[in-house]
This record gives structure tokens, sequence and C-alpha cells, in this order.
């Protein structure tokens, strides 16, 4: 296992690219009422990140994919850093969506490499282990940086807030600058590379595995507030308290996913957190309105929801070792990200916000099918 230094400090940079990405849905109301734009506007900030890091992120490794894997995240925070600068000081919205768009292609730099350079670093046996850790700044993040941007922008400003994660930023590349061994390096990798992997049933699948899982969380996710507050009759002033519950969850989750990978294949863990997933959505279809309800089935549901990542990116390892696999699954992850915010916006408008968890319920099936093509081949 590499040094607890090593994997808190690739972690930190996980936790940058996790608020950074995040963030903007807590700043919604200060940022709309600053740029003089409907909310709507200000929450296809997030569909832009998510778009852009998923076409970004292959083509980064078709051209710099074999570069010092250090200098790549070193390079990929610094862009997060300008990109947070630039939101800050954004005039107009048109600035902050490039200054966004910048921010994603960084993004790109430091998920995939973080991970890379966790797997490189450790023992076949002990790498869903690290990647667990490495993963739990992305986890981290939920439950403490996206409620404290929330809170900042509130009473500080948005614009304090973006120049506040610029410096973490910054600060999480000093770390990473002394504490990451710097040889370890990856391959540059082509057209020909990515269609070998994507023309491949079992990884092809593996990786659609992870997308539709991010789709089917965010189909409930991404309305969350909507949902708790007209179905569960929740008060308004308990949704922040149900989206910590949510972020402890998550690292409850990713925490656990990391001892029992010593034990059991990531490949079973997969499994296993779709079928606790699914369980969670047909839950929240037939539970009573009770809020307090309502939070335990989000603590769950974020515990099941979580477990998986880690444990598929190990997977994925084990089918194809490489930046690219990772690279191409963190794009599909996004695209999940933006397919099931957009089915979540789609679903509510057709038929209301107790029907967000069916979608995320169909959905895990889909991933279910996946996960099943690619365990026969």
């Amino acid at each position: 296992m590499p040094p607890r230094s090593v994997l808190l400090s690739l972690a930190s940079a996980y936790f940058v690219l996790g608020v950074s990405s995040l963030a903007v849905v807590g700043l919604v109301p200060p940022i709309a009422n600053d740029l003089h734009v409907a909310p709507a506007s200000v929450a296809l900030l997030v569909t832009a990140f998510a778009l852009t890091y998923a076409v970004v992120s292959p083509l980064s490794q078709m051209v710099i994919g074999h570069w010092e894997r250090r200098s790549l995240i070193l390079t990929g925070l610094g862009l997060m850093a300008a990109g947070l600068l630039g939101s800050g000081l954004a005039p107009d919205y048109p600035t902050l969506f490039v200054a966004r768009m910048v921010m994603a292609a960084g993004a790109v730099l430091i998920g995939p490499m973080a991970s890379a350079t966790a797997a490189s670093l450790s023992r076949p046996e002990e790498r869903g282990a690290a990647l667990g850790a490495v993963f739990g700044g992305m986890t981290l993040a939920t439950v403490i940086g996206v409620p404290a941007s929330g809170w900042m922008g509130s009473f500080v400003g948005w614009r304090e807030t973006m120049g506040v994660l610029a410096v973490v930023a910054v600060a999480a590349a000093v770390w990473v600058r002394l504490a990451v061994p710097g040889a370890s390096r990856g391959q540059r990798s082509s057209l020909a590379d990515m269609r070998e992997i994507l023309g491949d049933r079992i990884v092809a699948s593996a990786i659609g595995v992870a997308m539709f899982q991010m789709a089917a969380q965010f189909a409930t996710y991404a309305l969350i507030g909507a949902y708790l507050t007209e179905v569960f009759r929740m008060p308004a002033s308990w949704v922040p308290l149900g989206l910590a519950i949510f972020g402890i969850g998550g690292v409850v989750g990713n925490a656990m996913a990391s001892r029992l990978m010593l034990k059991v294949a990531p490949v079973r863990m997969v499994g296993i957190g779709l079928v606790a997933l699914g369980a969670c959505m047909a839950a929240f279809l037939v539970a009573p309105p009770w809020a307090w309800l309502a939070l335990l089935l989000m603590l769950l549901w974020a515990i099941s929801g979580m477990s998986p990542i880690a444990a598929g990116q190990a997977w994925l390892l084990q089918l194809a070792p490489g930046n690219l696999v990772l690279a191409l699954n963190a794009a599909a992850m996004y695209v999940g990200i933006a397919g099931g915010s957009a089915l979540s916006g789609l679903t509510y408008t057709l038929a209301g916000a107790a029907a967000l968890p069916l979608a995320s319920l169909l959905t895990v099936g889909i991933a279910g099918l996946c996960y099943r093509i690619a365990r026969r081949g």
C-alpha cells in the first residue's frame, strides 16, 4: 500500500475536483441574482462541465497520456485554479460558462491520473483499497465541501467562494508535488486503442455499468430538494440536513468498499452495490411520507450508491490495465451525470416528483443488464 501521505494528497486532488464540479449546485440563487439569469441557466453549468469532461477525457489520453502522471495532476489542478478564479471574476454568464469548461479540462487530468497513480503504486491485492482511499476525497467533498460552499455563497458571496476554492486547488497542488513520487507514467493512446477498448464487449459493458449507475442516482438526486419537500412533506429547512446525511452515507459506503475489497472481488462489490441501490429506489416508491424515513433512506442510498465506484475502477483495471480505460470510465460517469439530470427534469415535468425514484430504478435495471453482459461476456 502506498504511504498514507501519498494517498491523502491524491485524495485532496479528488476533493478539489468534487467540490469545484458540484459547488455551483448550492450557489444557484446568488449566481442567478448577480448575473441576472434564470436558475435553469445556472443549472446548465453542471451540464457544461459534465459534457466537456466527457469529450476531453479520452482525447487527453491520445495527446498527453504519456506524460508523467504527477505532472498531469499538477497541470489539472492549475487549470482548476485558473477556472475557479476566472469564475469568481466573470463579468457575465458567457464568461462563467467558459470558465466552467476550463475547470472541466483540468478535472480530466485529475481524476483518472490520481486513480492510475494510486493503482500503479499498489500491489494488485491492495489496489481496490488504495483506489477507495483516493476516491474518498470525492465523497468527502459531498459531505463538507459542497455544503460549505453553499453556506459561503449565502453569507460571503459566490465570487468569494470561487476564490477560496482556487486557493484550495493551489494548496492541493503543492501537497501532491511534495508527496507523490514523480516516476509514474502512462502511455499515449490512439483511436485504435479506444476502438479496441470500446469494441471489447466485456470492457464496454463494464463502463456502461458506471455510466448508468451514475445516471440512476442523478435521476433522483438532481431534484432531490423538490422530491423531499413534495413527496415526503419535508420542511425546506430540512433539505440541507438530508444532503449532509447523504454525504455522510457516501463516505461510509466508500470506506466500507475499501475494506471489503481486501476480501471480496471488485466485480462482486459492483454487483452488490447495484442490487442495494435498486432496493433503495424501490423503497422510496413504497415508503410512507415520513420525513425521518426519507433521511434514513437517503443514508442507505448513499452507502449503496457510492460503494461500487472505486470497485468499478479496480474491476476495469483488471480487464484492461492503463490510463485510457480509467479516462473512458470517468467520461462515461459524467455522461451519466448529464443524462441522469436531464432524465430527472423530464420525469418531473411529465409525471411529477413522486416518479423520480421509478426513473432511477429503471436506469439501475439497465446498469444491471450491462453488468450481466460484462460477467457473461
